[in-house]
């Protein structure tokens, strides 16, 4: 009878061990999606900004470009500024 009963407690902790077991292994994986998922985010998000930024400097740029091309110098002084 207490073999019986030494048995069957040895099978619930180990049962329990196995589900701590698993849990531990579930938690691990979502710490590791969440890791991933924010790095993601966080490249997304740098992309955008360099992006952007880019676009900003070419259109700076263009402007700058298409301003100096009107305009037309005569004995050092400005003839189409405005």
């Amino acid at each position: 009878m207490a073999v019986r009963y030494h048995a069957n407690q040895i099978d619930v902790l180990q049962v329990q061990q196995e589900v701590q077991n698993g849990e531990m292994a579930n938690a691990v994986r979502l710490r590791k999606s969440a890791v991933v998922t924010f790095n993601a985010t966080r490249l997304g998000k740098s992309a955008v900004i360099l992006i952007t930024v880019v676009s900003f400097l070419l259109t700076v740029v263009s402007n700058l470009l298409e301003s100096d091309s009107h305009v037309e110098f005569k004995n050092s002084t400005c003839i189409s500024c405005s």
